[in-house]
């Protein structure tokens, strides 16, 4: 979003109602991605929303150090390429140091022979979607 996602949080949340209300979904498995920008609203979202989803899986994106902590126990793998230069891995691994010692429930993966795109690999195998489909929001 142009003005940043505080501003389009509200239109996101629409968005995830009217999905949940026009067709037949699992309110409690309701989960959040994003890939490089949208890994930033990930973490944006998660934290400001965190009962809303039933895991989290942020790629190349970092959160707000202080805000994370928000998030609580809600299940967040999150995912960065090593070669990255656009979203520098230092970032995100700091954003989910802070999720750790708040005592989130974080696993990180680092593709260390990837650069940004590392989300082609990630979304292209079925780990990812083994582990969400393995959280229930509240369980």
């Amino acid at each position: 979003p142009p003005n940043g996602w505080h501003e389009s949080q509200q239109d996101l949340l629409q968005i995830v109602d009217r999905t949940l209300s026009e067709y037949r979904t699992d309110p409690d498995r309701v989960y959040l991605t994003g890939l490089s920008y949208g890994g930033f609203g990930c973490w944006y979202m998660a934290s400001h929303y965190p009962d809303r989803w039933a895991a989290v899986a942020p790629i190349c994106g970092a959160g707000e150090l202080d805000q994370v902590h928000r998030i609580g126990r809600t299940p967040v793998w999150v995912f960065q390429g090593g070669r990255d230069d656009l979203v520098r891995p230092e970032w995100t691994l700091a954003t989910a140091e802070a999720l750790d010692r708040a005592g989130g429930n974080v696993r990180v993966t680092v593709h260390e022979d990837l650069g940004h795109d590392c989300w082609t690999r990630v979304y292209g195998g079925r780990d990812l979607y083994d582990w969400l489909l393995s959280h229930k929001r509240g369980g």
